[in-house]
């Protein structure tokens, strides 16, 4: 495997883990905001 395609999958991998995270920490964020307001 050479060092390009490594890094692109490298890349794709960590934008992946970064989606992820940002979607549970909106759910959390939406959850705590609706708790507090209602």
């Amino acid at each position: 495997m050479d060092t390009l395609s490594l890094t692109k999958v490298t890349l794709l991998f960590i934008l992946t883990l970064i989606e992820r995270d940002d979607g549970q920490k909106k759910q959390i964020l939406e959850t705590s905001t609706n708790g507090t307001c209602v």
